[in-house]
């Protein structure tokens, strides 16, 4: 394993240039580590190369191994290299939809309105219209620019339109308005004339009774897209994910979430263009009764519906709230006491008692009118459409740059057991862990093998 062998070369000859050596007798390949020159010979210290000694045998054993020039793994992590300093930063918008689903103003969109009535379809005791935004207009107009459609004033005209107006409120019977940011659906319910509103029917009024309460608004498999890393075909998959790559969704009204790395970059990656990215699948949902809108994101892993994986579930509410507003009366019972209060000042004047009239009944009918004259105030706030308006969906994808890599000499990740003799290219480097080659040297030689594999080795 260790010879030294001495050689007639001859005074003249300079021998250091030879450096390596093969003994046939031994059936062994040498490095020379030095030469002496002693009693006329030159005599060479030789220490065996086990390497191409055994390099037969050494190719054809399996090993677990670690990195290889020649072949890698791309899904897995590359620690050896660092990250440059700074961030690429990619925004893509909503790819499918033209940047918005949304309606970009209350003059657009649907008003979805509660109504207490007797409907037997009803959600308890309340039923719910959808109105195009000129049809809710005319809706809201009809309640409020007369009281005639109650016939009320019909049945009790000493009560007078003015007073009547100041203690009944027909919002009474609405519980809710909310306006969605999107046109009616076709299948939200069937279109009507005719509105059953409290104790009255309101007709030729066009609206459309919601039947559908759970309605999903889209269900899009390729609605976001998220722009490959830059070096993921040079340097494997692994940038894709964390830490090399943050995805971060922004999608009003929902708001803004740090979406998995890791389950997006198993998605199914393809060319767009002159760019690669991944589709994420979308799904909204919208309850119409509270105005509640669920966001799924998901990622696909594959051609089934069952190996998507979900990114996010959010809910927040999508319909905007309109405020409403209500009488603070005790009803009819204010109305019978302002009504015999009035009478009684009419008695007085009849009777000429003139100053009872005004210093008691009237100032009793002033008293009592502001006593119990209802105060109007406000019911809930109106929302902000300013989500749909000044932000659009979009994915925001950041990436981290990884250093030049050194391929040949360093190799790449693969983790598994290979014949080592299929990893010759690429400059061969291999690094094995736990390697242990069988051979028939000594063991200091099987020994010294293992070593050289499990610290590095290049194959040719």
């Amino acid at each position: 394993m260790s010879p030294v062998i001495g050689l007639d070369l001859g005074l003249t000859t300079n021998p250091h240039a030879y450096n390596y050596a093969y003994i046939a007798a031994f059936g062994r390949y040498y490095y020379v580590s030095n030469w002496e020159y002693s009693g006329r010979l030159w005599w060479a210290s030789l220490a065996v190369d086990v390497l191409a000694t055994y390099r037969a045998e050494i190719l054809n054993t399996s090993c677990y191994v670690a990195r290889s020039a020649a072949a890698y793994n791309g899904d897995i992590m590359d620690a050896l290299y660092p990250t440059k300093a700074g961030e690429i930063a990619v925004q893509e918008p909503l790819s499918l939809l033209n940047n918005t689903p949304w309606a970009q103003s209350l003059a657009d969109g649907m008003y979805v309105v509660g109504i207490i009535n007797n409907d037997n379809l009803s959600f308890g005791a309340v039923s719910y219209y959808a109105f195009t935004p000129s049809n809710f207009a005319l809706f809201k107009n009809y309640l409020m620019a007369d009281a005639n459609w109650t016939g009320i004033l019909t049945t009790n005209p000493d009560i007078g339109e003015n007073l009547y107006k100041s203690i009944f409120n027909p919002y009474q019977y609405i519980v809710s308005i909310n306006w969605f940011p999107f046109e009616i659906p076709s299948n939200i319910g069937l279109s009507t004339t005719v509105i059953p509103f409290g104790w009255w029917v309101i007709e030729n009024m066009n609206a459309y009774r919601i039947s559908n309460y759970i309605y999903t608004l889209a269900d899009w498999n390729s609605a976001l897209t998220v722009r490959e890393h830059p070096q993921a075909q040079t340097r494997g998959s692994f940038v894709l994910s964390a830490p090399y790559s943050k995805y971060r969704l922004i999608f009003p009204p929902w708001g803004e979430f740090e979406l998995d790395a890791n389950l997006i970059a198993k998605g199914q990656w393809q060319q767009f263009d002159t760019v690669r990215g991944c589709d994420l699948g979308t799904i909204i949902k919208i309850d119409f009764i509270s105005g509640i809108g669920i966001l799924y994101v998901y990622v696909r892993h594959g051609p089934d519906i069952k190996d998507q994986a979900t990114l996010l579930i959010n809910q927040t509410m999508v319909g905007v709230p309109i405020q409403l507003a209500q009488i603070n009366t005790n009803g009819w019972g204010q109305v019978q006491n302002i009504v015999s209060t009035a009478a009684g000042v009419l008695g007085s004047i009849a009777k000429l008692d003139v100053g009872g009239a005004i210093s008691n009944a009237a100032t009793g009918i002033i008293n009592t009118v502001e006593n119990n004259i209802p105060h109007m105030q406000s019911i809930g706030s109106t929302g902000s459409i300013a989500p749909y308006v000044t932000h659009k969906p979009k994915i925001e994808t950041v990436h981290k740059i990884l250093v030049d890599e050194n391929r040949a000499e360093m190799g790449r990740p693969l983790c598994e057991t290979r014949t080592l003799s299929t990893l010759t290219g690429n400059g061969g480097y291999v690094l094995t862990r736990n390697a242990d080659v069988q051979i028939s040297g000594y063991d200091a030689e099987i020994s010294a093998i293992n070593n050289l594999l499990n610290n590095g080795i290049y194959l040719e």
